[in-house]
């Protein structure tokens, strides 16, 4: 993911070589902002925030992150018995976000922001000679943290914004293990990449 976006950067700084020295293109009287990211291009991971502005270049946002969802049934050819993993995810996140303008169409964003994110998984077992109530593994792994966002965004005109970010944060963890027979909890502090690294993200601003 980190060739991705030194590759997104790069590309930015090569569109904007030529209007270097122009007035900026940022329009005052578009206060509202919808920013769609994704990390992957699948759809499968994606996190979907509104800004306000608040001043000229200050921006109160609030959002869903990480929204995921998967189902994969595992089907053995022979010697062992069909499972099946269920994995659910998303976040809420809330923050401020500073918009530099380096150019009438390069913008360098940063900003500071509190998130909260939650996953569960099952792995799930067909096999008979597991007792009914131990053949679902459930996992429910909830993360608070603080994080920071910072990237690079192309203008493309008054509305349309496209780059690529990167959003390091502080987590701490509980995992809550749901097995009846072998469920331990754990907890504790980690730091993260949000989003498995590199965030493509297009913004429309109204």
């Amino acid at each position: 993911m980190k060739k991705i976006f030194y590759s997104i950067v790069s590309l930015l700084l090569v569109l904007n070589c030529p209007v270097f020295g122009q007035k900026p293109m940022a329009d005052l009287a578009l206060k509202n902002e919808i920013s769609v990211s994704t990390p992957n291009l699948n759809l499968n991971d994606l996190s979907i925030k509104y800004s306000k502005r608040i001043s000229d270049d200050l921006w109160f946002k609030i959002g869903f992150i990480n929204l995921g969802a998967s189902v994969r049934k595992n089907k053995p050819l022979v010697g062992s018995f069909n499972t099946t993993d269920t994995r659910l995810s998303g976040g809420l996140l809330i923050g401020i976000e500073k918009q530099a303008s380096l150019s009438n169409r390069l913008i360098f964003i940063y900003g500071l922001n509190a998130q909260m994110s939650y996953n569960y998984s099952n792995h799930s077992s067909e096999n008979p000679s597991i007792p009914v109530d131990e053949r679902d593994s459930k996992v429910d792994i909830y993360y608070p943290g603080i994080g920071i966002g910072m990237g690079f965004f192309y203008q493309f005109n008054q509305n349309f914004l496209l780059g690529a970010e990167v959003n390091p944060s502080v987590n701490y963890y509980f995992e809550k293990n749901r097995s009846t027979s072998t469920g331990i909890d754990r907890e504790g502090f980690d730091f993260s990449l949000s989003n498995l690294g590199a965030l493509l993200t297009l913004k429309y601003r109204f």
